[in-house]
Order: structure tokens, then C-alpha cells, then sequence
């Protein structure tokens, strides 16, 4: 999916997804700490680990960005102007 290609094959999706889960959370990880390039550190920290500091991260995000109500407004919002854009014309 990353290279433009989707597959018709659910199943490699999903495992496509999961190959590359691991990298995505690290790098989130490192964003949030204000640290990108180091991404490389947080993929080899316990999976219990990550996963906490994901939990915090999105906690902090959520709370600076005006809480789960305006990320749910903001994602309606965009969900609705792609489905203006991919509606047909009367």
C-alpha cells in the first residue's frame, strides 16, 4: 500500500500491516519524544514498554489538541469532505 499498489488479498494486508507494525509504533514513539531519528533505540524496548509510552503520548496529544470530542469532530469532518469529493454530481 505504501508503494501506490493495493492488493485484492486481505490476508496480505493484514500481514503487511503487521510486518511493519513494530517500525510505525517506534517512530511514533520517537516523535512524541522529540527524538525521530532515534527510532531505531525505541524499537528495541520491551513491547510492554512501547506500549505504555503509546498510551501516554496519545493521552498527551488527545489533551493538548482539546480532547477526544475535537479529534472525533476533526476526523467527521474530513470523513465528510471526502465523501463530498466522492459523491456523484447531481
Amino acid at each position: 500500500a505504501a508503494s501506490g499498489e493495493l492488493s485484492d488479498d486481505i490476508n496480505g494486508i493484514v500481514l503487511d500491516l503487521a510486518d511493519k507494525a513494530p517500525l510505525l509504533c517506534a517512530m511514533v514513539i520517537a516523535c512524541g519524544m522529540d527524538a525521530p531519528l532515534k527510532h531505531e533505540t525505541f524499537l528495541s524496548l520491551p513491547m510492554s514498554v512501547q506500549a505504555e509510552a503509546l498510551n501516554k503520548i496519545v493521552r498527551l496529544t488527545l489533551t493538548a489538541e482539546g480532547g477526544l470530542e475535537k479529534l472525533m469532530e476533526i476526523v467527521t469532518g474530513g470523513l465528510a469532505g471526502v465523501a463530498s469529493l466522492t459523491s456523484p454530481k447531481a
